[in-house]
């Protein structure tokens, strides 16, 4: 492996194998971060990546402080499909087969105690119990030289102090049994890491695309933007990109959770990863591979574990400090007994060898991440993605949910109702100028209106001295007359308003639809109404969140009242803001963070940018190739189903309840062979039993997020 070009960038990200342990995580990181020119080490445990950032970083010095660990290490390099170093099934089979046959050699020595020389039976005793520990007692002493107190040294430690105190089946049983133990988490460490990692098997390697008029097949990672790529029935599709030629049904399950095929034809959009039906289609590419929204699904899920969340950083302080506490009560039990109150040495130091075992925080450290990253990858099967830990954390005591209407209780896709023009303009001319500039504008209204003067022929100009006014509309000069178009706010700002205008817009909005104002400085020219599909979900949503502890739900919107109201209504929230400015929803919801503590709005992830930002967890709709909502928006729901919300609040909630007893199952357990220990009840191997026992229950138990319904 050649490293030594690897200068002069300001992030390292490495991929390491042979981490059993979070501790081993905590203890690379720290090892690393010693380095002149590094700024700061972090360590994705369950992901085994290394992330290292600082000025002028060399590779060499990173691999070779890692490795001086006793762990592999790697430059991580971005592929679709890639897997990462993980406990490879050979590897399990020769340290099993060593484990074995240490055990063997421990049985024998216990047999031979009967009538062997008390010199052999030792003699096998440590045989047993190096081969099996000898991994165990290097990565002990590699700590121990850095002043680290990880659970390979106290183990090696407990061992030892049995030898010398004449307790060598315990020596050799505690070393035995917390190998096996080692291995067998090892595995469920894998076995949650495979799971989370499934997202990164779903895109084909292979591709076949048109060129020079042939198909042929090569890398995936080879397409180029633009090109055409034949999709034959049952294949997965390799490209994100729009159908060219060619109908069938799409599963799009892996991606966005939809359990049903969804149809495809000319002008569709279809996704990397997804699973082509029994037609043919002809793709053309529309996203560079690595740039998908499948790898951008990965990259979320994985960049989660590097956004930690609150509970799993008071751990990991509670176990720095609980460690050498324990350690120093075991010393305190192995001396102060027997040096001032005449107690037996051997018996002290043997319990003392049991608190040292116990003292290891395993099972109290992992207990958090693995089911933080079950439940972000297990809501990334069902088209939710959470960005981080934090937010999944702070879901769970969500209580107050702002809705914005237009994309997320309604379907967002408005069309133009009627149109009607004023003061001797024609419809064909109104639309020309409403189109000519809702044409700059991203808003789906605005999208409605320009549609709708393409179907009709009508020929769009390009205004100049164009200028937007967020969430009131936008002005321009067209044949050298300044236009303005927005909602009524806006008009009235003008001053252009009438009691004729009010009528009509009066009517408009009884209707149910909203109303779009094209005028001059001086005289209305119109006003076109759209009008928007509610969503049949929405009302069974709210009811839905009311039901897991939300307390007050409302709609915020920048469209006219009575419109509002009736989708509000329609929907059953509790009350509807109407006729707001970007700035007015940011202060409503500011507001509510300070009067209700757990505040979670839903938006578009362009418009309502700015509340996204505002509220304690920013809810994307529509996030399926859109790059505004992955950036902005703190969770996104892929599928646009409104109805995901109450089941992520469901999630967090169970993943809260998990992590509060996977923590206090590790504490009690911790604290009670502390007891059983210092009153001699508890053995080297019942501790060690206990001490590795529990770190595979809570893994087991964290990964039930995986398969939360």
């Amino acid at each position: 492996m050649n490293v030594n070009s690897d200068i002069n960038r300001n992030e390292r990200v490495f991929t390491v194998g042979g981490m059993d342990c979070p501790n081993c995580a905590t203890h690379i990181a720290a090892a690393v971060r010693e380095l002149p020119a590094v700024a700061d080490a972090a360590v994705d445990f369950l992901a085994g990546r290394l992330t290292v950032t600082g000025h002028e970083l060399v590779a060499d010095d990173i691999v070779a402080r890692v490795r001086g660990l006793g762990y592999s290490i790697v430059p991580f390099t971005p592929q679709p499909g890639r897997r990462r170093i993980e406990m490879q099934p050979v590897v399990a089979r020769r340290r099993l087969l060593e484990v074995g046959l240490a055990a063997a050699l421990i049985v024998t020595g216990v047999a031979g105690e009967a009538g062997w020389p008390r010199s052999l039976v030792l003699g096998v005793m440590v045989a047993g119990t190096l081969l099996g520990g000898w991994q165990i007692a290097w990565k002990g002493i590699r700590a121990a030289a850095r002043l680290k107190l990880d659970i390979n040294f106290l183990m090696t430690a407990a061992s030892i102090g049995a030898f010398v105190i004449g307790e060598w089946t315990e020596a050799g049983a505690i070393i035995i049994l917390f190998a096996v133990a080692e291995i067998l988490e090892a595995l469920t460490v894998n076995h949650s890491r495979r799971a989370i990692r499934s997202l990164l098997s779903l895109t084909p390697q292979m591709a076949v695309v048109v060129r020079n008029g042939s198909p042929i097949e090569l890398p995936a990672e080879d397409v180029q933007v633009g090109e055409t790529v034949l999709v034959r029935p049952g294949m997965v599709i390799p490209v994100d990109g729009v159908v060219m030629s060619g109908e069938s049904a799409v599963n799009q399950a892996l991606i966005t959770g939809e359990s049903l095929p969804v149809p495809r034809r000319a002008s569709d959009a279809v996704l990397a990863g997804t699973i082509n039906g029994d037609g043919a289609l002809q793709v053309e590419t529309r996203r560079a591979p690595g740039d998908t929204t499948l790898d951008r699904i990965v990259n979320l899920v994985e960049e989660a574990g590097r956004s930690r969340a609150q509970v799993e950083r008071f751990v990991d302080r509670f176990a720095l400090i609980y460690t050498p506490i324990v350690v120093g009560l075991a010393v305190l039990a192995a001396i102060v007994p027997p040096l001032f109150f005449g107690a037996i040495w051997q018996v002290w130091i043997y319990r003392a060898l049991a608190l040292l075992v116990i003292a290891c925080p395993c099972a109290l450290v992992i207990s958090t991440p693995v089911t933080i990253a079950s439940a972000i990858a297990g809501a990334a099967r069902r088209g939710v993605l959470i960005k981080g830990g934090v937010y999944l954390e702070t879901l769970h005591r969500t209580r107050f949910v702002a809705l914005d209407k237009t994309g997320t209780v309604t379907f967002g896709t408005p069309a133009v109702r009627d149109i009607f023009p004023l003061n001797g303009l024609t419809p064909a001319g109104l639309l020309r100028y409403a189109a000519s500039l809702e044409a700059h504008s991203e808003h789906r209204i605005a999208g409605a209106i320009v549609d709708r003067a393409h179907h009709d022929g009508v020929t769009l100009v390009e205004p100049t001295a164009f200028q937007s006014f967020p969430g009131r509309g936008g002005a321009g000069d067209i044949d050298g007359t300044r236009v303005w178009i927005g909602n009524h706010k806006l008009f009235e700002e003008l001053g252009i308003c009438d009691q004729s205008l009010h009528s009509l817009l009066e009517n408009i909005e009884d209707a149910e639809r909203t109303a779009i104002l094209v005028g001059t400085e001086s005289k209305p020219l119109g006003i076109i109404s759209v009008a928007d599909q509610i969503r049949p979900e929405a009302r069974a949503t709210v009811t839905s969140l009311r039901g897991a502890g939300v307390k007050r739900v409302v709609i915020l919107t920048g469209d006219n009242h009575r419109t509002g109201q009736a989708v509000a209504h329609a929907a059953g929230v509790d009350e509807v803001h109407s006729e707001l400015l970007p700035q007015q929803k940011v202060e409503l919801i500011t507001r509510m963070r300070s009067e209700y503590g757990g505040v979670v709005m839903v938006g578009d992830g362009v418009n309502d940018a700015p509340a996204l930002a505002a509220a304690d967890v920013g809810v994307a709709m529509g996030g399926t190739g859109t790059d505004a909502s992955l950036e902005t928006a703190d969770v996104i729901l892929l599928t646009d189903r409104l109805e995901r919300l109450p089941w992520l609040i469901r999630l967090s909630q169970k993943a809260h309840r998990i992590v509060v007893a996977n923590v206090a199952f590790a504490l009690l357990t911790k604290a009670l062979f502390v007891v059983l220990a210092a009153t001699g009840k508890a053995t080297l191997w019942m501790a060690v039993f206990a001490d590795m026992g529990v770190s595979i229950i809570v893994i087991f138990n964290g990964m039930r997020t995986l398969r939360s319904k």
